[in-house]
């Protein structure tokens, strides 16, 4: 049972709202077809696919279903069929990073069984109706360990969570003698977290993320701003868990991740999507899959979200392999390396599974400011255009600038000054909070074309950031055209005496907190001065 329990009240819920791009083609994807029904394959159960590229799948040969592993440049091969013991066998399997498959049948006697299977044709028995449970449930799933949490119901515990790690005992990890009365589908991740959904006895429904150490985080209940709150995704090694909410005022349906102490809002789509209502994944990268059915044809296509915005990775009506896409089919199948393994209906009646890498985007920038302190009106900042047409027209040149990027974003793991380079001066400091980027400078002259790289600012799989910022330097240019004229020190003089703010700090030539005779004294000084354009 269960040794601690942690229910968090949700204080933040971040509603991140992303638009959705490229609903009428798909993002550039390279897919591969691992396998389809030109050859001795009729038809295929939904797919899974582990670390290391493997995918394990239901697949039908002369109408008899049986489980395979294909691992990548060898043919599949058969881990078990209903040539045995076993009649039937579910559509849905897992497959964990050392390649055993967790799969559910029923037998020629008419018991269901829960069974791990690997490469070489040997099965071992995990759940069986003959025995502890009065029934199982479909879809278990399976950790790197071996470990397999699964759903089923037993006599004295009514139904429940369970696990097993074969030899060992079956573990109950949550029952009806405890503080639930309904339970769905485990889902275990690679590292022996599970997420599952439990009503409470006679109250609310709630998605928990139970930890390997025997730790429960409540993600989300459906007593707040959702009704329904399922399906729901295996954890991630970060706790986040990816599910489906429906909105309690009825608005439509959203996709959500959490972690247990907040929301975010990922897909938020009701005019595009005609239902949420389908498997997802989330991975440690923080990507999320999904796959809707969609508005315009009711067919079912695949997006992901990427922390930024929504994109299509294929979908109904898109070219795939010589044909059209009719429909595309989804359940966990997402890796590390951030590749989707998926089933596809084509138009000319061409069923298979196939795989694509979400190749991630390198940081992009979003803002720039110059930022220096006015003395006793604060901190002031200039902002950049990332087009090159601003510039810095206070004296001594930028000494910190900040940047934002579309992403969080990481030192790349060597010095961390190495990570901003200039094209001229001295790099003081760098620090990175989030997706905002502080650099502190010196030593810029005069009259300088600065730019500014980030080679060492990478993203959370490492990508760097292959913006630049350029920066026109020039002491006294208050109106940015690149020449120290009579016309900046008539901007001067008609703002003498006026207090410094944001709106006005650009005057401040020499950064003092007042606009004085000073800074027209300063412009006067560099008349004439001139500085070329950015590239």
């Amino acid at each position: 049972m269960v040794t601690q329990t942690t229910r968090v009240s949700l204080t933040v819920v971040t509603l991140s709202f992303f638009t959705l791009v490229a609903q009428a083609q798909p993002q550039p994807f390279v897919f591969e077809k691992v396998i389809d029904n030109s050859g001795n394959f009729q038809s295929f159960g939904l797919p899974d696919l582990n670390d290391a590229g493997q995918v394990g799948f239901l697949g039908y040969i002369a109408d008899v279903p049986g489980l395979y592993i294909l691992t990548p440049g060898q043919s599949p091969q058969l881990v078990v069929d209903t040539t045995g013991d076993l009649q039937s066998l579910d559509l849905f399997t897992k497959i964990n990073n050392a390649g055993t498959l967790v799969g559910f049948g029923t037998t020629n006697t008419g018991y269901q069984r829960i069974f791990t299977g690997i490469a070489d044709g040997s099965t071992t028995v995990i759940a069986q109706t003959n025995a502890t449970f009065t029934s199982l449930a479909p879809g278990p799933s399976i950790s790197d360990d071996g470990t397999v949490a699964f759903r089923g119901a037993t006599a004295a515990e009514g139904n429940g969570i369970y696990t097993r790690n074969w030899p060992d005992p079956v573990v109950v990890v949550e029952d009806e003698t405890g503080s639930f009365e309904a339970f769905f589908a485990p889902f275990i991740n690679h590292q022996g977290d599970m997420s599952y959904f439990a009503r409470y006895n006679d109250g609310p429904g709630a998605v928990f993320n139970h930890r390997a150490d025997g730790t429960r985080v409540q993600i989300i209940d459906n007593t707040g701003n959702y009704s329904g709150i399922l399906p729901y995704s295996p954890p991630n090694s970060h706790g986040s868990v990816a599910l489906r909410g429906v909105r309690a005022d009825g608005t439509g349906d959203v996709i959500l991740s959490g972690d247990g102490d907040s929301l975010n809002v990922l897909v938020d789509d009701g005019s595009y999507f005609q239902s949420l209502v389908s498997d997802l994944a989330i991975n440690d990268n923080g990507l999320v899959v999904f796959n809707p059915r969609l508005a315009s044809s009711g067919a079912m296509g695949l997006y992901f979200n990427d922390g930024q915005q929504v994109r299509r990775i294929v979908g109904p009506g898109d070219p795939l392999f010589g044909s059209i896409v009719r429909d595309v089919y989804f359940t966990h199948a997402l890796n590390a390396s951030n590749h989707v393994a998926f089933l596809y209906v084509l138009e000319n009646d061409e069923i298979g599974i196939a795989t694509t890498q979400i190749q991630p985007e390198a940081p992009a920038l979003l803002s720039a400011y110059s930022v220096k302190t006015h003395g006793a009106a604060g901190d002031l900042a200039i902002h950049l255009p990332l087009d090159g047409g601003g510039s810095e027209p206070r004296t001594g040149g930028p000494t910190r600038i900040v940047v934002t990027f579309d992403q969080d974003v990481y030192g790349s793991g060597g010095p961390i000054l190495d990570d901003v380079s200039l094209s001229a001066g001295i790099v003081d400091d760098v620090t990175i909070d989030g997706n905002e980027v502080t650099v502190d400078l010196s030593g810029v002259p005069d009259a300088t074309v600065l730019t500014v790289t980030f080679p060492g600012i990478v993203n959370d799989v490492g990508l760097p950031s292959e913006d630049e910022l350029c920066i026109r330097v020039l002491a006294g240019d208050v109106n940015g055209d690149g020449l120290v004229s009579v016309t900046d020190m008539v901007a001067v003089r008609n703002m003498l005496n006026q207090p410094v703010t944001a709106r006005n700090c650009h005057i401040d030539v020499n950064a003092d907190g007042s606009v004085s005779v000073t800074d027209m004294v300063a412009v006067r000084n560099n008349l004439g001065a001139s500085v070329g354009n950015c590239p």
